[in-house]
């Protein structure tokens, strides 16, 4: 397995009128979205801090995004598209959410 170590599949995701390419969150990238989400709970961020992250660290050109950059982006897009990066990088069952 250790081949594999550092490889990750990317796969496209639709956003806005176009498309992205996204690769799926690493084991540590998903604890990291868990530390930032109980901080969101605890009352220490926001939910779009995770949003960001999630879009920063696996779109390819997004991670030197700003926040001022993201503030131009409609909130909907931002968070479907950060719904399909989790659901890609197995956290989210796609079939249930359309129901």
């Amino acid at each position: 397995m250790r081949q594999f170590v550092g490889k990750n599949q990317k796969h496209k995701l639709k956003f806005m009128d176009g498309e992205v390419e996204a690769k799926a969150l690493t084991v540590g990238q998903v604890k990291e979205v868990q530390r930032i989400a109980k901080n969101i709970v605890e009352g220490d961020g926001n939910d779009l801090d995770a949003v960001m992250y999630v879009i920063r660290v696996s779109v390819d050109g997004a991670s030197d995004l700003t926040n001022e950059e993201f503030e131009s982006f409609s909130i909907e897009e931002i968070k479907n598209l950060s719904e399909e990066i989790l659901a890609v990088s197995g956290l989210r069952d796609k079939e249930k959410e359309g129901n």
